[in-house]
């Protein structure tokens, strides 16, 4: 028996900091048919956080104490609630 994987494609998103608000790197995805793997090498060190917090309008006069990602989908799941738009996305 012959085992064939699915194609896979990876896609590179490259964070220049002049364009980014101060954030460099990248997130990786490695997208199969079935699943998808994602790797996140960003560097917040030089983050204009007032820039940042002025384009994320949930965000407004609070104060970034800790960091927390998420990755925006289509939701497809009827009956379930996903927390697309709920709380500061950084």
């Amino acid at each position: 028996m012959i085992t064939v994987s699915p194609a896979s494609t990876t896609v590179v998103y490259t964070f220049d900091p002049v364009t980014s608000g101060g954030v460099a790197g990248t997130i990786t995805t490695l997208v199969r048919a079935a699943s998808t793997v994602i790797s996140a090498d960003l560097d917040v060190a030089n983050a204009n956080w007032a820039a940042l917090n002025a384009a994320e309008i949930d965000c407004t006069n609070e104060a970034v104490t800790e960091y927390l990602w998420h990755i925006h989908t289509k939701w497809d799941n009827p009956g379930k609630v996903s927390e697309l738009t709920a709380g500061c996305s950084f």
